[in-house]
């Protein structure tokens, strides 16, 4: 009768251990899940704001031709803004950054004619 209880004992011993694991387990596996979404949000939320430096800086250097650049602050990021002009095209960069995540977007725009054409548009 002494041996049954302890075997009981055992068996309760194990059937607990498995169900913490399965439980830590799947906590785990729910909060790398909620910090993967989290970092991508974030992630996307960087590409909109260098998205938006990259189209501030299109209206601006259509209305300034002497443009450089800016730091915009949008939203919760900012974007840095570099325009380069270089023989009527100009190399806009924008890496817009949210937390620690950037995106940086370059594009090329011919000038040349008074009006502003994008050329080329990467997203890097």
């Amino acid at each position: 009768m002494n041996t049954q209880r302890g075997s009981a004992l055992v068996m309760l011993l194990v059937i607990t251990s498995v169900c913490m694991i399965v439980i830590v387990t799947t906590l785990s596996m729910m909060l790398i899940t909620t910090e993967n979404s989290y970092r991508i949000s974030r992630q996307r939320e960087a590409q909109m704001v260098a998205e938006s430096g990259i189209e501030n800086a299109l209206v601006t250097l259509l209305r300034n031709p002497e443009y450089t650049g800016e730091i915009l602050t949008i939203d919760s990021g900012t974007a840095t803004i570099t325009v380069i002009e270089d023989g009527g095209v100009a190399t806009i960069t924008s890496v817009g950054v949210v937390d620690t995540l950037q995106s940086r977007i370059v594009v090329e725009a011919d000038t040349s004619s008074g009006a502003v054409q994008v050329i080329s548009w990467q997203e890097q």
